[in-house]
């Protein structure tokens, strides 16, 4: 099971064309796009994280991220949220989906390192972030949190796998001038179930805002 939205909302989200969206609107130079999947679509509207982390910063922001969305396979990828245009800012999360999707959480080495070996120099992440910074752009990730006993979708069984994850995240980041990885776990523990959803996955719109400042206070440190 994936990190999801309501069927409504991704039923929406599916069919937006986001390079004509971009097209039809004033976005500035120097704007913040955002990919990656529900925990950053989740409040869209109302608070998300990417609209947080915009209006801490004053970003003109372009959010690209869905709910569903992998980094691996052919189907909703994160990869493709990538748009044309002249961003300062690549704020991105993901991997969470691959994991729980394809192997389960469980004998997951090859899906992780088709998302970011552990070396931190290959995999569809670095990929990524080496496209984007050659285009000028920096980039922030955002890794998971722990989350709580009893998290839903099957993601109680990732804890293992979303830390190594973010262990790689950080052996990218010590290898790179212009992209940051930062935890969420960093500012929410899986006993502060009042920052999470009742689904104990998806952050609740507290969450979203703590999680939002705290990116939002590196972005703003590094421009």
């Amino acid at each position: 099971m994936r990190f999801l939205l309501p069927a409504l909302t991704l039923l929406v989200l599916t069919g937006c064309d986001f390079a004509s969206d971009i097209d039809d609107q004033a976005y500035a130079d120097g704007g913040l796009l955002a990919i990656g999947d529900s925990i950053f679509d989740f409040h869209r509207g109302e608070g998300s994280i990417p609209e947080v982390v915009a209006e801490a910063t004053d970003l003109a922001l372009v959010d690209a991220s869905m709910g569903g969305a992998m980094l691996t396979g052919d189907d909703e990828s994160i990869a493709d949220q990538r748009v044309d245009g002249s961003f300062e800012w690549l704020l991105m999360d993901g991997g969470g989906n691959d994991l729980n999707d394809r192997c389960a959480c469980g004998a997951c080495e090859g899906v992780m390192n088709e998302v970011l070996t552990a070396d931190g120099r290959g995999g569809v992440i670095a990929d990524i972030v080496e496209e984007a910074t050659a285009q000028g752009s920096k980039v922030l990730f955002m890794g998971y949190p722990e989350l709580p006993d009893g998290a839903e979708f099957g993601f109680d069984r990732c804890g293992d796998e979303l830390t190594e994850l973010n262990a790689r995240l950080a052996t990218l980041d010590a290898q790179q001038d212009a992209m940051w990885f930062v935890s969420a776990g960093d500012v929410v523990g899986a006993d502060d179930l009042d920052l999470f959803d009742g689904d104990r996955v998806h952050p609740s719109p507290a969450g979203s805002q703590v999680m939002g400042d705290y990116v939002a206070e590196t972005i703003s440190a590094n421009r």
